[in-house]
C-alpha cells in the first residue's frame, strides 16, 4: 500500500475532487484515486485515507480505434494483476466531443505502484500496435432489444452437427411425439459415433456424445437446446421445426441433391451449416458467447476453459452494468438487475460454468472461430483467422453503439450476410437489389414454405429465404432489411403487412 502512495505523492499537481477523489495527470491518462473518507491535504502523505480504487482514463476525438486500445491495455492490465479489470467507454460529461475508455483497479494486496506504472509505460512504450480495422458498417440506427438473449445450455450439448442431425430427421415426418423424439434421436445417433471419432481426433476433441439410452435422456440436452435456439417447438404434445428451421431445413434439402454428401462428416459443418447455426446463436445468445470471445481475446494467447471460467463471473457482471448504464430501457435495466443477481447467487459457480463455458468453446470450434492447441497438455484454445476477423467485427459494432448485447440483432437484420461473408473471406459481392431476381425467389418461396392460407406465408421465411438463396445461388450478400424495406414499397405482387410485436409479419401474393 506505501508504494501507492508513494505514486500519488510523485505527483506535484494533484487535484482534489469531490472531497474524496483525487486526480493526477499522468501524461496521456486521467488518474482518479478514489478514498474511502473526506481528504485532507496531510492524509496524501500519512495514508489517513484508505484507498479504494484507481481508475485510469485515456481520452480520444472520436471512437475510432478506441475499442482496440481498450482491449489492449485490458491486455496489459492482465498480465501484471492476473485478472481482467472492470473497465467502461463513454462520452466526457462536460465535453461531449471526447470519448473515453475508463480501467478501473480495486485496490487489494495483490495491486501496488509497480502494477500501475508497468501497465501505462508498457502502454507507451507499444504505442499501441495499431491494427488497422478493414471491416467497416455504413452508419445504422441499430434498435435496441428489451432483453439480452442467453441459451440455458447443458455441457453435453458440444457439437453443433447434432442439430443439424435433428432437424434432418423431420424430412421423414412433420411432427415427431415429444415421448419419442429422443430415443429416435439416439438410434440415428449411433451411426455417427465412428464419424464423432475421427472428427475429434483431427479437431482434438470429440466430446458431446449421443449415447443409446432406455429413455431417450442422452439425446434431451440436445433437443432442449434446439428450442432455446427457436429451431424447435411443442404442440400438441409433439415437436415440430420453427419457422427460422424450416428455412435451414429446406435449404439443406436442395443442398444434399446438388452435392454428393454421403461421405462427409457430419460434425464438419459446411457453408449453410456455419451461416445458419451461427446466425441462431449470435441472436439467442449474444450475452455468453461474446463475453467468452472477449475473455479469449484479451488474454492474447491460448487458454484453457477453466482459466476462462475463473474470468467469466467478473467480467459478465461488468459487462451487464455496462448495458444497464448505457440502456434507455427502463423494463430493460429491471431484467439486467434480475439477471445480474441470479449471477451473483450461483452458489458454486465453477461447477455452474460448465454448462456455459465448454458447450461455447466446443461450438466456436465447430464453426471455425476457434482452433485447439493440440500439442499442449491442457486444452487451450485460440483465435483461427475466421476468429480474428471476428474480433474486428465486434469492435467494429461496439464503436457503433456501446449497447453491444443490446443491438446484435438489429446488427444481424441489417449486415448478417455481409459481417459472415468478412468473417470467412468468401468474396461475395455487395451489390444493386435485382428485383426480378427476388420476386422469382419470393414466388418460390410461396411454393417452399406453403401453408393452409392461401396465398399467404410468414413474411420472415420469404425475406430470409431470399437472403439466403442470393448469397448462395448468386454469390450476393442481400440483408433481412433491405428485402423487408422493399416488400414495404408497393409493388404489383406482393404486400406485407409487418408486426411488430411479434418481430415478424404475413406477406400475401396479389391475385
Amino acid at each position: 500500500m506505501n508504494s501507492l502512495y508513494n505514486y500519488i505523492n510523485s505527483f506535484k499537481d494533484r487535484q482534489i475532487r469531490d472531497d474524496k477523489t483525487i486526480e493526477i495527470v499522468d501524461g496521456e491518462f486521467t488518474v482518479f484515486i478514489f478514498c474511502d473518507r473526506k481528504i485532507e491535504n496531510d492524509s496524501l502523505f500519512t495514508g489517513e485515507s484508505t484507498l479504494k480504487s484507481i481508475a485510469i482514463r485515456k481520452y480520444k476525438s472520436d471512437f475510432d480505434g478506441l475499442v482496440n486500445e481498450l482491449y489492449y491495455f485490458l491486455n496489459l492490465s492482465y498480465r501484471q494483476i492476473n485478472k481482467i479489470p472492470k473497465y467502461s467507454l463513454s462520452r466526457g460529461a462536460n465535453n461531449q466531443d471526447k470519448v473515453f475508455f475508463e480501467i478501473i483497479f480495486p485496490i487489494d494486496e495483490d495491486l501496488n505502484h509497480n502494477n500501475i506504472t508497468s501497465v501505462t509505460t508498457a502502454y507507451r512504450n507499444v504505442k499501441i500496435q495499431q491494427i488497422h480495422n478493414s471491416f467497416k458498417l455504413e452508419d445504422s440506427q441499430f434498435i435496441e432489444s428489451n432483453d439480452i438473449g442467453i441459451v440455458q445450455s447443458n455441457t453435453k450439448t458440444r457439437r453443433l452437427g447434432y442439430l443439424k442431425l435433428i432437424v434432418e430427421l423431420f424430412e421423414s415426418s412433420n411432427y415427431f411425439p415429444i415421448t419419442y423424439l429422443g430415443k429416435r434421436i439416439e438410434t440415428d445417433s449411433m451411426l455417427y459415433n465412428d464419424a464423432l471419432y475421427e472428427y475429434g481426433s483431427r479437431m482434438g476433441d470429440d466430446k458431446g456424445l449421443i449415447k443409446k439410452t432406455d429413455s431417450g435422456s442422452s439425446a434431451k440436452p440436445y433437443i432442449e437446446l434446439l428450442e432455446q435456439l427457436n429451431l424447435l417447438t411443442q404442440v400438441n404434445s409433439s415437436y415440430i421445426l420453427t419457422k427460422q428451421s424450416k428455412i435451414y431445413f429446406q435449404l439443406n434439402k436442395f443442398l444434399k441433391q446438388e452435392i454428393d454428401v454421403v461421405d462427409a462428416n457430419l460434425f464438419q459443418l459446411n457453408l449453410l451449416d456455419k451461416l445458419f447455426f451461427f446466425r441462431q446463436i449470435l441472436i439467442s445468445d449474444p450475452l455468453y458467447i461474446w463475453v467468452i470471445i472477449d475473455i479469449i481475446f484479451i488474454v492474447r494467447k491460448p487458454i484453457g476453459t477453466m482459466s476462462i471460467k475463473k474470468l467469466f463471473v467478473d467480467y459478465i457482471k461488468n459487462e451487464l452494468d455496462l448495458s444497464q448504464a448505457h440502456s434507455n430501457n427502463n423494463a430493460t435495466k429491471r431484467k439486467i438487475i434480475d439477471l445480474k443477481t441470479r449471477i451473483s447467487s450461483w452458489q458454486k459457480p465453477l461447477t455452474y460454468l460448465e454448462h456455459i463455458v465448454e458447450p461455447r468453446i466446443n461450438w466456436l470450434v465447430d464453426l471455425g472461430i476457434l482452433e485447439l492447441k493440440t500439442e499442449s497438455k491442457e486444452k487451450l484454445y485460440y483465435f483461427s483467422k475466421s476468429g480474428l476477423n471476428l474480433i474486428n467485427v465486434l469492435f467494429e459494432i461496439l464503436e457503433k453503439n456501446l449497447n453491444k448485447h443490446l443491438i446484435i440483432e438489429s446488427v444481424i437484420n441489417n449486415h448478417y450476410f455481409y459481417i459472415f461473408n468478412y468473417i470467412f473471406d468468401l468474396n461475395k459481392d455487395k451489390g444493386s437489389l435485382d428485383i426480378n431476381k427476388i420476386e422469382n425467389y419470393l414466388l418460390e418461396a410461396f411454393q417452399v414454405f406453403k401453408t393452409e392460407a392461401p396465398n399467404r406465408i410468414a413474411a420472415s421465411q420469404a425475406i430470409d429465404y431470399v437472403c439466403f438463396k442470393s448469397f448462395f445461388d448468386d454469390n450476393l450478400i442481400v440483408e433481412f432489411e433491405e428485402i423487408k424495406k422493399h416488400l414495404h414499397r408497393p409493388n404489383n405482387k406482393f404486400s406485407m403487412d409487418w408486426f411488430k410485436t411479434e418481430n415478424d409479419g404475413a406477406l400475401y401474393l396479389k391475385k
